[in-house]
């Protein structure tokens, strides 16, 4: 059921200072991982210092300035040599596509980052296409989610059809490409191809950089009436909507946090491949 009190950043400052308490040493730090704009997190990072009034630092990628401001001191610990504070939690928001982290140098400084990172990696690479295509075969997912009540069998029923990119997956694409999408392993829009660009990106390239992809049946939900406005004015247009869950997990060798803590939803034209709006 989803919560009457929708407020995801509050949620998410919540488990974050709660991870920061679980590190037992008030002097230490948070350290932000972002986009490069000065307003990605913004609110939540306020809220946090409000809270709980520790240290917070923000950076960008790719990471050479940041592996000159921080180094490995008595171990485990992380030092921000800016005006060294100790590194209790590192907050990623950034780096959704190994093209973000183009050296070694930058591999490196994740290496260094990871027994600090929100999300950890194991987390991080759960949320890949290429991990979903996985568990949507037959007895994976079993492995994971054990249940008297026969869950996984429930959970399996709302998969779409997910394949790797392989002869047959070729075969059953290019005869009705329109009910197919390639999803690569990026983060956000305008990374899917649809229609007759999953045919052309199969055929093209001699296959080149087909290795980030996976095939997924495409889902046409049902579309409704909406009354978007744009520049002042509003006009009817049919449009679909797809709903995201948002949860907080928490775990140091025993669960800490684990509750869903919002939703939010997602509209557009329904002519339209990509690009959508936040109405929920």
């Amino acid at each position: 059921m989803l919560n009457s009190f929708n407020d995801v950043p509050v949620a998410f400052g919540d488990v974050l200072g709660l991870a920061w308490k679980e590190f037992g040493n008030t002097s230490t730090a948070v350290l932000f991982v972002v986009q490069p704009n000065m307003y990605d997190q913004f609110w939540l990072e306020k809220y946090l210092h409000e809270l709980y009034l520790f240290s917070l630092f923000r950076i960008s990628l790719p990471m050479e300035r940041f592996l000159c401001e921080c180094n490995r001191c008595l171990d485990p610990f992380l030092l921000f040599r800016s005006d060294g504070h100790l590194v209790a939690v590192v907050y990623y928001r950034s780096g959704y596509a190994p093209t973000e982290d183009p050296s070694e140098l930058e591999w490196h400084a994740r290496l260094l980052l990871e027994r600090y990172k929100i999300p950890w990696i194991s987390c991080h690479l759960a949320g890949t296409k290429k991990v979903q295509q996985e568990l949507a075969k037959p007895n994976v997912l079993e492995r994971f989610v054990q249940d008297k009540k026969n869950a996984a069998e429930i959970i399996c029923e709302f998969f779409a059809g997910l394949w790797g990119l392989n002869e047959e997956s070729y075969e059953i694409s290019n005869k009705q490409p329109e009910l197919f999408v390639l999803n690569p392993q990026c983060e956000g829009r305008w990374n899917n191809k649809y229609g007759s660009a999953v045919k052309a990106k199969l055929l093209g390239d001699g296959g080149a950089g087909l290795s980030a992809y996976i095939l997924m049946q495409r889902i046409f939900p049902p579309a409704y009436t909406s009354y978007p406005v744009r520049g002042g004015e509003w006009s009817a247009e049919k449009a679909v909507s797809e709903l995201g869950i948002f949860s907080t997990y928490l775990n140091d060798e025993r669960q800490i946090a684990n509750k869903d803590c919002g939703y939010l939803l997602r509209t557009k034209a329904s002519k339209v491949d990509e690009e959508s709006v936040d109405t929920a």
